[in-house]
């Protein structure tokens, strides 16, 4: 799929904010792969990825080193001022750019054309970088109004920026995410070996996705109460990126009840995440109007039930094919638990939606959109339209 009629152009995609953690590892992971592919297929324009001295070939961000920029930086408030200030215009200069596309919901000063991700940046999330995220809310205002293309992941995203921000519609654009390629049913085997691996031998409830800092208490407290309950063996796999040793959930965690019974994941490859979420007897996620859906995507092209966050965004993407829950309430989050332990039907009616839920979902539309967005900004806010 190619950027159609368009003259040749140098574009360049500034990952800093990937790298260094400002946005969740769900958007990191769906905005990288998704923009180095397109990159891959539009070979006729000359595209730079900016990245930083502390950038090694990251497992999940790599890129053709001919095609990097390295740049020296600071990733404090000030660094961060520095480089979309100063840094990052001088470079669109000095490489006579056309277009610049920003991953982390930050515009640059330059007065060249741009698309801009909104992923969730939110300081309450773990592990993210928090002085980027007070950066980001000073710069926000501005950004929206400088960027030619806003990508956003949510219906309900796009509508809170228009009538929040006076924004014209056209230039926002909603990027539907779509499952992973390797997400798929799981043989029997195969299910049995990563429960040996993750959590010893039983069947688990996996919690993946991302959480903010006081939602992992709150989990634990809802997996008590479904264990009280119960008393089955059932088992808590949390499958979570960069969980601070301070975290409160850590600490809880040292005298929780069922410690035994919770398996902490702090590392992992994407191919890894997925296959723990095909094995796993349900699925806990919050995703929200501002992350890609690729998770919840994965498990219903799994076959797997999900247990989703109660909110807008996630309905507009499952509807009937997922059970609802209030994450940050126990109660909520153990009954539902409850409910899909104990009634196999309706397990499987919710696997069966998903299964025809996820068909609505494509890569090749998703490629679509955002090369659309692309053109959008490169024509100077005024939207093309093409067939894939």
């Amino acid at each position: 799929m190619r950027l159609p009629l368009q003259p040749f152009m140098k574009i360049i995609i500034d990952l800093r904010p990937l790298i260094f953690n400002c946005v969740s590892e769900e958007a990191k992971h769906f905005i990288f792969s998704s923009l180095y592919i397109i990159t891959k297929e539009n070979k006729e324009h000359e595209w730079f990825f900016l990245v930083d001295q502390f950038y090694i070939n990251q497992k999940d961000i790599y890129v053709d080193e001919k095609k990097l920029i390295i740049k020296k930086s600071f990733k404090n408030i000030f660094g961060w001022k520095i480089w979309y200030g100063f840094q990052l215009p001088n470079l669109v200069k000095k490489y006579k750019i056309d277009l610049l596309i920003t991953t982390g919901g930050v515009a640059s000063s330059s007065s060249i054309n741009q698309c801009v991700w909104m992923p969730e940046i939110n300081e309450k999330i773990n592990g993210l970088n928090k002085n980027y995220f007070s950066f980001y809310k000073k710069r926000l205002t501005s950004t929206l109004q400088k960027a030619q293309t806003i990508f956003v992941f949510s219906e309900k995203n796009k509508q809170e920026f228009i009538n929040k921000y006076k924004l014209e519609e056209k230039k926002l654009f909603i990027i539907r995410s779509a499952p992973n390629a390797g997400s798929a049913p799981l043989a029997w085997t195969e299910k049995e070996n990563i429960k040996i691996k993750y959590a010893g031998a039983k069947e688990f409830f996996a919690v993946a996705g991302s959480f903010e800092n006081e939602n992992f208490v709150n989990i634990l407290k809802a997996f008590s109460q479904f264990k009280k309950r119960q008393q089955s063996n059932m088992q808590l796999v949390i499958a979570i990126k960069n969980i601070n040793k301070n975290n409160l959930f850590i600490q809880k965690l040292e005298s929780y009840k069922y410690k035994a019974d919770v398996h902490l994941i702090n590392r992992f490859t994407n191919d890894e995440l997925i296959k723990i979420i095909a094995a796993c007897y349900v699925l806990i996620n919050k995703t929200n109007e501002s992350e890609p859906a690729t998770i919840v995507l994965n498990a219903c092209k799994s076959e797997i039930a999900i247990i989703a966050n109660d909110n807008e965004a996630c309905r507009e993407t499952l509807a009937g094919a997922a059970l609802y829950a209030d994450i940050n309430n126990p109660e909520s989050l153990s009954a539902q638990l409850m409910l899909l332990y104990k009634d196999e039907n309706l397990r499987n009616k919710l696997i069966e939606k998903g299964k025809s839920k996820v068909e609505q979902f494509d890569f090749q539309k998703t490629k679509s959109l955002i090369l659309n967005g692309i053109l959008n900004a490169a024509n100077n806010n005024k939207p093309n339209k093409y067939s894939s």
